[in-house]
């Protein structure tokens, strides 16, 4: 079984079972903020910049989906494309944190990049600020990409999503 499918497999158990376990288990226990808002998924694009070592550049843009599962924690998934002088389409999933009363997000993952014919897995690291506007939010996003055999690659960019 070949990365890809392991990781395609782990996003779609997550979005599909984990949320309506978690859902009737927490009703009761929702904070004021998450039942003010009643709203537990949220979908964002983002479009940046991303560099790496060696002195390649390209841009990169991307949707990502979130299931937020309490006021600390959330499970999602992005997509995205990296284009210029990389050319890569990557999945990743992961896990989203809210540490603190204002908006600075961490977020950690794994994925898997499709790159010269070959699917190869990297870990992903994500500092996100998100401002809101009743159910949409902006903000600027740092996104770490970790490769076993390659230079890691930084992106920088925004972000801008909806609460559904």
């Amino acid at each position: 079984m070949n990365i890809q499918c392991i990781l395609c497999s782990i996003f779609v158990a997550c979005i599909l079972f984990l949320p309506n376990k978690l859902l009737a288990q927490s009703t009761s226990n929702e904070s004021d903020e998450l039942k003010h808002h009643d709203k537990h998924y949220h979908l964002s694009g983002f479009a940046g910049f991303t560099s790496d070592y060696k002195g390649k550049n390209g841009f990169k843009l991307g949707i990502e989906y979130e299931y937020r599962i309490n006021d600390h924690v959330g499970l999602g998934g992005t997509f995205d494309f990296t284009g210029a002088d990389f050319q890569i389409f990557g999945l990743s999933a992961g896990a989203t944190f809210y540490p603190f009363k204002f908006p600075l997000i961490f977020a950690a993952g794994i994925g898997a990049k499709y790159s010269h014919e070959k699917w190869k897995e990297f870990y992903r690291g994500v500092l996100l600020y998100d401002f809101h506007l009743d159910n949409i939010s902006i903000g600027p996003m740092v996104m770490y990409d970790v490769f076993s055999d390659e230079k890691d690659i930084i992106s920088t960019g925004i972000t801008i999503g909806f609460s559904l």
